[in-house]
């Protein structure tokens, strides 16, 4: 008798499609966070922070990715640094049309919502 096969497993295109997403979105994690403020993500070796922007009656998310100068920065005052950079993208608004914001053409939300919520829903579970 000879060694037992293994049977060969075929996932359909949308299985694969869901793994690979599931793959996607684990690699995002939640490294810290500030209350109503802001989340810190890493994404394969990026950090990511994702902003709560409160106006009035409008509520929405800015996400971006930090630079070198600002990881920088969040290495050597923390989280201090993050609530200040938070505070400035807020400040900002830079959802409006109007708005002059130098964080309005860095805003990755888009295209990576989906897997920033995965992760932060994750991380609270």
């Amino acid at each position: 008798m000879g060694k037992p096969r293994k049977k060969k497993v075929y996932l359909t295109p949308q299985a694969q499609t869901h793994s690979l997403e599931r793959q996607e979105a684990a690699s995002v994690k939640v490294l810290d966070h500030e209350p109503y403020r802001w989340f810190l993500l890493e994404d394969s070796g990026d950090l990511l922070l994702d902003v709560s922007c409160q106006h009035s009656f409008i509520s929405y998310n800015v996400l971006i990715q930090l630079t070198s100068d600002e990881i920088q920065e969040y290495r050597q005052r923390g989280r201090d640094y993050l609530n200040w950079l938070s505070e400035d993208v807020h400040n900002s608004a830079p959802i409006l049309k109007v708005s002059q914001s130098i964080y309005k053409g860095r805003n990755i939300s888009s295209l990576h919502k989906e897997r920033v919520i995965d992760a932060i829903k994750a991380w609270r579970s």
